[in-house]
């Protein structure tokens, strides 16, 4: 609601959220971050809507999807959502004509998709020296940037930490030019190494070898969780490629994947 009345009227609704970044405008609208437990509740919708074909669960799902596409504007994002969706909706087992017939209709348009080259289209969004490029382009940039910083520092082992820009140092650090800066939020997995270091392939290596656990428990016992877990296991690996899973807006995340995983995982194997 608030960036829906602050760029289309100029109302000042919940003006503290839409301008958290001012400046972060993309074809003239105003742009806020995607909100924290995200994932985890569009798996969480979609997972109800599959079991119980609620218009309700159905109708704020929608709103989630719209959410990155027009709130947000992240394709990167937006295409992790979609594949965690097709992916669910395939795992889901197939009890009724109208099930069936949703995966074969999926599968045609997936079809028709390859054939006509959308999906090279997506994928050449984000080639650097394409029209909508620059982003990539930034992000290649800001590795360069980061990695030549550790071997400078020697700081392979622990990292550079969290480089907070009300920190005096870390904010030259994250300096491009004057009106620039570096991002870390936006280099996925790579950022968590450069805060981490090494011991980084601990953090994540952990939290995903929690979701491996719990996605094979389930995938074995045909568990009433299986569709969700692998869902919110999908799209947890697929968005930390490029967004940092331990940045402010998605640490919130990190406690609830591993509830989730952990519970389900033990749940899986004491009934079974």
């Amino acid at each position: 609601m608030g960036w829906f009345f602050y760029n289309y009227y100029r109302l000042p609704i919940f003006l503290g959220i839409v301008l958290q970044s001012p400046d972060w405008i993309r074809n003239g609208l105003q742009r806020i971050d995607v909100i924290p437990l995200y994932g985890i509740i569009v798996v969480t919708l979609l997972n109800n809507y599959l079991k119980s074909n609620k218009l309700r669960n159905l109708l704020m799902l929608l709103m989630l999807v719209g959410y990155p596409i027009f709130v947000t504007q992240v394709r990167y994002l937006t295409i992790v959502v979609l594949i965690t969706i097709i992916s669910m909706i395939y795992l889901k087992p197939s009890k009724s004509s109208k099930s069936v017939f949703v995966k074969i209709l999926l599968s045609i348009t997936l079809s028709f998709s390859i054939i006509f080259g959308l999906i090279q289209q997506i994928i050449a969004l984000f080639n650097p020296d394409s029209l909508y490029g620059l982003s990539t382009s930034a992000r290649i940039e800001a590795m360069n940037h980061f990695y030549n910083l550790i071997n400078i520092t020697g700081n392979q082992f622990d990292g550079l930490g969290y480089l907070l820009s009300w920190n005096g140092n870390a904010a030259q650090l994250l300096t491009k030019n004057i009106w620039q800066n570096y991002y870390l939020s936006d280099l996925g997995i790579f950022g968590g190494l450069v805060v981490f270091g090494l011991l980084g392939i601990i953090v994540y290596g952990l939290l995903y070898y929690l979701g491996i656990k719990s996605v094979i428990n389930n995938w074995n016992h045909d568990n009433v969780n299986r569709v969700m877990v692998v869902g919110m296991f999908i799209y947890m690996v697929l968005s930390c490629l490029s967004l940092n899973i331990f940045d402010m807006n998605r640490a919130m995340d990190v406690p609830f994947y591993l509830a989730i995983f952990c519970y389900t995982s033990l749940k899986s194997r004491l009934e079974h």
